[in-house]
């Protein structure tokens, strides 16, 4: 009677540490499958943001946190392609003597993983656009003069080169005002737009662009500079 006790007994406590063994093992292949998904997650997270297939970036800024707070952006690095330039945009607000306040934007080139095998200086040619929102979209539009001179447009030795600027793009108050046609629901869109079928780059003068200490390009844009 008791052998055939002991013996139920250790066939349960056979079939237990069985089952045991079994979700040890299936809590071992859970855990795998989560760090494989959060792996996947991650790569996902740190693919690199790539142009649109119009070869355009557009990015959106806050407009009432710029202009309340008046400290400079700067938008997360955007590849021209998996192995093409790496490069962003900055925003900022400047006062000029008459205490006028403007919209500035800028355009840096950054240090890349394959600036090795691409052509420097940029041969692109660049333009820059605070977008119009409505279907009239009369865009105040900036075209980048290249210049093979100027470090902005070489190749990185640093984590970044010296921006081009374009002082005074477009007059705080206008994009403050009701019913702006540049800003809605409190959001500005600036855009990027590189056309690779430039072949030659446009050369300007020394004496054309102003520079600071750091020497970034720079060029002063009349407001009524806009596209339809």
């Amino acid at each position: 009677m008791l052998d055939g006790i002991y013996a139920q007994f250790g066939e349960i406590k056979k079939s237990s540490d069985n089952n045991i063994k079994l979700i040890e093992s299936l809590h071992g292949m859970l855990m795998d499958m989560s760090k494989l998904l959060e792996e996947i997650r991650l790569k996902s997270f740190n693919r690199p943001k790539l142009l649109t297939s119009d070869n355009t970036f557009i990015w959106s800024i806050n407009f009432l946190t710029l202009r309340n707070s008046g400290q400079p952006m700067q938008s997360e690095p955007v590849h021209t392609s998996q192995s093409g330039y790496r490069l962003c945009l900055g925003c900022d607000i400047t006062t000029d003597e008459r205490n006028e306040k403007h919209v500035s934007i800028s355009f840096t080139i950054l240090l890349g993983e394959f600036d090795a095998i691409l052509s420097w200086p940029v041969p692109f040619s660049i333009t820059l656009s605070i977008l119009d929102l409505t279907l009239a979209k009369k865009h105040i539009t900036c075209s980048i003069p290249t210049k093979s001179k100027a470090l902005t447009f070489q190749r990185p030795i640093s984590s970044a080169n010296p921006p081009f600027r374009v002082e005074k793009i477009c007059p705080v108050d206008t994009l403050s005002k009701t019913g702006s046609n540049y800003v809605q629901d409190g959001f500005m869109f600036i855009e990027a737009c590189i056309d690779f079928t430039a072949n030659s780059r446009h050369e300007i003068p020394d004496d054309g662009v102003k520079k600071t200490a750091y020497d970034p390009m720079k060029t002063d844009v009349p407001f009524n500079m806009m596209v339809d």
